[in-house]
């Protein structure tokens, strides 16, 4: 077999790369692509990205804050935890009530009812 020279390499490789399609149609069909990258780096994608963030902060802190007004308070008294929802109030003299979170409260009584519950001596 004879060997080739590097002359005649070169020459099948320009061949080669001569035959192939580089038309401007066959460049502005590969430019018609979606090109991801462009996408990613464009200002648009930016300012959008930084908006979208702003905005799902804003309503995140909105939610939170929102939240901890509106979160209702525990009971402090007896007649506070009558109004509140989610108590119980138990049959007994005095009555009890008895707040969501395990609190009781026993009803005030006025001195004359305290004096008719005192046992003698």
């Amino acid at each position: 077999m004879p060997e080739k020279s590097p002359n005649q390499s070169t020459k099948s490789i320009n061949d080669s790369l001569l035959a192939l399609d580089i038309t401007p149609k066959s460049l502005s069909t590969s430019k018609s692509k979606f090109d991801l990258q462009a996408v990613f780096t464009s200002p648009y994608a930016s300012i959008f990205v930084t908006l979208s963030l702003l905005l799902f902060l804003f309503g995140l802190s909105y939610f939170i804050a929102y939240s901890y007004i509106t979160k209702p308070k525990a009971p402090e008294n007896y007649s506070e935890c009558v109004k509140s929802k989610g108590s119980l109030i138990r049959e007994s003299y005095p009555a009890v009530c008895v707040a969501k979170d395990g609190n009781e409260f026993i009803q005030p009584l006025s001195p004359e009812e305290q004096k008719l519950l005192e046992v003698a001596n």
